[in-house]
């Protein structure tokens, strides 16, 4: 953790937050302890960062009007802590030995990519570059390396990965295969190659996705609104925040309703709940900061140099499915179409986009090269930036 101002401290949170909530669910779908145990250890690495974060800017306020402008930089802090404590609320269903049924494990798993932890058992030779390894496995993204007790976040394509080393990993179930494979981590191989079916159905599963979807947008909606002053986002935000919290309700109320003779899926539907509910309080407080007019600029170039990008488009060409436009192949994912004063969350492949459209896709590790060829490559899409 190299973090020194408030802007390091602010994008590496941002970073360390995310990769923790993703790892959480994927050690949730495949009982992967090994897992929820790095989500506990990042948890702890977002907590001190909150702490020096705090610190930072109790120092950099010196008169009534710097800590108005300071309250934004606070407030992201708080959203990036209660990100990290719901994941690891999450991780800790696992690590408490509880569980979730396979069939809302199942529906969790119907989105295209994952985060996933992969050791290196073996290599080709005593190090590999990163950047061999991505010729070796396509498409993989490398978010993180840990290697005894060092953290390297978004290590660089040179980075030499060794025996040992732990790797915190973006890709398809293919991909994540491929990699394990790649470096001998037979566990992770086992792990993803087990994909049961559900013996029964479960009333759950579907709300479940739907309470996931709803709260993952309002997180990544939440951060595209503070970083880009989006005031509609925020607007619309704040109008899902309710939604997201009835769908709490039904949870719980369901879950008491279906699982009286299933004791053991109670609590840990319990705890997800919570914690996707306390994921759509961080979104609400971010877009609220947004709407109140109160937004540091060092929170502007915290975005602009994040290892995730949201990128707003509006689409300008007729009627075409969405699959036409190969947005996968670009690393992209598409996270909601805005029609009609209305957001779509998720949208599958066959959804017919129409001319007017705005779409919020959202790409990882860019560096300012691949950006520029990310932009133009949307455009040859008739997909027009709303930044520009």
């Amino acid at each position: 953790m190299k973090a020194d101002t408030i802007l390091d401290l602010l994008q590496e949170a941002k970073d360390y937050s995310s990769i923790a909530l993703d790892l959480s669910f994927y050690s949730l779908i495949w009982n992967d302890k090994r897992a929820a145990l790095e989500v506990s250890n990042v948890e702890k690495i977002i907590d001190k960062m909150w702490r020096r974060l705090l610190y930072k800017i109790m120092l950099a306020a010196r008169s009534p009007s710097q800590a108005r402008d300071m309250v934004s930089l606070g407030n992201l802090g708080v959203a990036f802590d209660r990100i990290s404590n719901a994941a690891g609320d999450i991780a800790g269903i696992v690590l408490q030995g509880l569980s979730v049924s396979q069939a809302v494990k199942n529906s969790l798993l119907r989105g295209e990519e994952t985060v996933a932890l992969v050791k290196t058992v073996k290599a080709p030779k005593e190090s590999i570059s990163i950047s061999e390894i991505e010729e070796n496995v396509s498409r993989i993204d490398v978010l993180l390396v840990k290697r005894d007790r060092e953290y390297i976040l978004a290590p660089d394509p040179s980075f030499k990965v060794k025996v040992g080393d732990l790797l915190i990993v973006r890709g398809t179930l293919d991909e994540i295969e491929d990699l394990a494979r790649f470096l001998g981590d037979e566990d992770t191989v086992d792990l993803v190659t087990r994909i049961e079916e559900s013996e029964e159905a479960d009333p759950l599963a579907d709300l479940v996705l739907e309470t996931y979807n709803l709260a993952s947008l309002m997180m990544d909606l939440a951060f595209h609104s503070v970083f880009n002053l989006d005031k509609t986002a925020a607007v619309e935000i704040v109008n899902m925040e309710e939604d997201l919290d009835q769908m709490y309700v039904d949870l719980l109320a369901t879950s008491y309703k279906e699982y009286r003779d299933k004791p053991e899926y109670g609590p840990a539907i319990a705890i997800l709940a919570k914690s996707l509910e306390s994921l759509g309080d961080a979104a609400k407080l971010l877009a609220m900061t947004v709407l109140e007019g109160s937004v540091h600029f060092i929170v502007e170039e915290a975005g602009e140099e994040s290892r995730e990008t949201v990128i707003r488009v509006q689409y300008t060409n007729g009627e075409k499915p969405l699959e036409e436009l190969s947005l996968s192949d670009m690393g992209g994912l598409v996270l909601a179409v805005y029609r009609s004063r209305k957001w779509i969350p998720l949208p599958p492949e066959t959804f017919l986009l129409k001319e007017g459209d705005e779409l919020l896709v959202k790409f990882y590790i860019l560096t300012d090269e691949a950006e520029d060829k990310i932009y133009k490559e949307l455009r040859s899409k008739s997909l027009i930036p709303l930044e520009d």
